[in-house]
């Protein structure tokens, strides 16, 4: 047969050139796959990337929800005068349910005594202004107890709402510490009546408010006679309950407003902050008197004492502490030997 070229050139031709379209089709379908590789990769990256990061968020959640529900200090939010936010501490300080306090507006958890302070603060931080950083006030709890808190507060974004963060803390036990020890450093130990110091902050408020309204007052100096032979006698510990029966004596004969204080030993000091006549001193004098006279019964002894007086009255007698205190104790001292026929 004779051999046709030009076809056999044709057919060389188009397998040549299906050949080089398979070929750069081969060569697109290689890029093609090294760049779906590279998605593929970077694509598996980013899973990789957002699952550690939903990780380390859901982790870090997990520590602020932990630190949250085990502080030791209440933790609340406050949007538009309510609580929407309340730690397992805060429920316990204000024995409310979560359920109950949230919702609930703020002032009906606050004594009603503070709230001013309350309100003006959380009013003043929502408006920017200069409000209090940290300062104290007291809660009703739900059972009706008052607890005293120290409250610390600032303005945040609450789902895009403006609230407050406060966090609370319980202060009663402290301040009932403070109390015990302000109370003991006014008082004597033995009776609990006003020791000096506090007599003496009590007598200079009364000179003032009797200086402004113009009205007299007075100061009783009280010693004890025969006191000294029953310490003698049947010792220190059956004295001490004698004082303390004195001192509950002169409390009952003394109006509310007036102080009956123990200044030392046997000597005690009346305030009387408000007189109409010298005769009422001399009354209230009196009816020391007779208290004294009459028996004291102390573990299971009958005792017999007396008392010296000396009055200072306001204007009078003087118009200033010193004054005062120097005039009676000097009174004092002549009712004594009066007493002795001296």
């Amino acid at each position: 047969h004779r051999i046709q070229y030009e076809l056999f050139a044709k057919i060389l031709a188009v397998f040549i050139i299906v050949a080089g379209l398979g070929y750069y089709r081969m060569k697109e379908l290689r890029k093609i796959n090294r760049k779906l590789e590279a998605l593929s990769e970077q694509l598996r990256q980013d899973v990789e990337r957002r699952e550690q990061a939903e990780k380390a968020l859901r982790e870090s959640e997990e520590r602020y929800r932990t630190l949250i529900e085990t502080a030791l200090e209440g933790i609340v939010v406050v949007e538009d005068g309510k609580f929407v936010f309340a730690n397992p501490k805060a429920l316990t300080i204000s024995g409310y349910g979560e359920r109950e306090l949230l919702g609930m507006a703020f002032p009906r958890l606050v004594l009603p005594e503070d709230h001013d302070l309350a309100i003006s603060n959380y009013q003043n931080r929502m408006a920017g202004k200069e409000a209090d950083q940290r300062y104290q006030l007291r809660l009703v709890h739900k059972s009706g107890a008052l607890v005293w808190v120290e409250l610390s507060a600032a303005q945040i974004s609450w789902n895009g709402v403006p609230a407050t963060l406060t966090f609370i803390t319980d202060i009663t036990r402290r301040k009932e510490v403070e109390e015990k020890i302000k109370y003991m450093a006014q008082h004597d130990s033995l009776t609990g009546l006003p020791n000096r110091a506090l007599f003496s902050d009590r007598l200079a408020r009364s000179l003032a408010l009797a200086k402004r309204e113009g009205r007299r007052m007075a100061v009783m100096f009280v010693d004890l006679d025969r006191f000294k032979p029953v310490n003698d006698e049947y010792g220190h510990d059956v004295g001490d309950l004698l004082l303390k029966a004195v001192a509950g004596r002169l409390s009952g004969l003394l109006r509310k407003s007036d102080t009956a204080a123990r200044i030392g030993g046997d000597e005690f000091i009346l305030l009387l902050t408000s007189i109409e006549k010298q005769s009422d001193v001399q009354i209230v004098a009196a009816k020391i008197r007779q208290a004294m006279r009459e028996p004291f019964r102390v573990a299971d002894h009958e005792l017999h004492i007396r008392a010296s007086i000396g009055v200072a009255i306001f204007p009078d007698d003087g118009e200033t502490e010193i004054e005062l205190c120097k005039h009676s104790d000097k009174n004092m001292y002549l009712d004594k030997n009066r007493a002795r026929g001296l």
